[in-house]
């Protein structure tokens, strides 16, 4: 139980920090397995799908597959996919993988799920006000480092929480 502690306290730390790099996050999720991975993820705020992407991308770039820029280039779920399958070749993820990742179009995705075309809104926020969106988008299922569609869905979770006056994540 001192590994799940100690591993959840770093988690913590990074998060309310500010410093939550995907790849730290999947090495330190990394040293847990199984329930005690999920409940570190779920206490840390992350899902189990999102613990098993930042353990595989972290997997990668031990081995030298792939790097950490290639990961904040690509975001979470581009770099999970990448990761994946460098992993299963042995084979190093390429520059042109990498930049037809980054250029490939993602799926906008309405507030009703449904494709759609995507709408670009932006907002200038204070520092403080920054801070609170982050950790409400992290709450819901985004953490700092999650890719644009992750951060997309969170925020759309959180404008239907409102919506429907469920005010919690879900």
């Amino acid at each position: 139980m001192k590994l799940y502690e100690a591993v959840l306290d770093d988690l913590l730390e990074q998060i309310r920090a500010g410093r939550t790099r995907p790849v730290l996050m999947g090495r330190l999720l990394a040293k847990l397995s199984g329930a005690d991975r999920d409940a570190a993820a779920t206490e840390a705020g992350l899902s189990r799908r999102q613990a098993y992407y930042l353990v595989t991308i972290a997997e990668a770039v031990q081995a030298g597959l792939m790097t950490e820029a290639n990961v904040a280039a690509l975001g979470v779920v581009r770099a999970r996919a990448l990761a994946r399958d460098a992993l299963k070749r042995g084979r190093r993820v390429s520059a042109s993988e990498v930049s037809r990742a980054v250029s490939a179009p993602s799926r906008a995705v309405s507030a009703d799920g449904d494709a759609g075309k995507p709408e670009v809104l932006s907002f200038a926020l204070d520092q403080r006000q920054a801070a609170t969106v982050r950790a409400a988008l992290a709450r819901f299922g985004a953490p700092a480092g999650a890719g644009p569609r992750a951060r997309t869905a969170a925020l759309v979770a959180i404008c239907k929480a409102a919506v429907t006056g469920r005010g919690s994540a879900p």
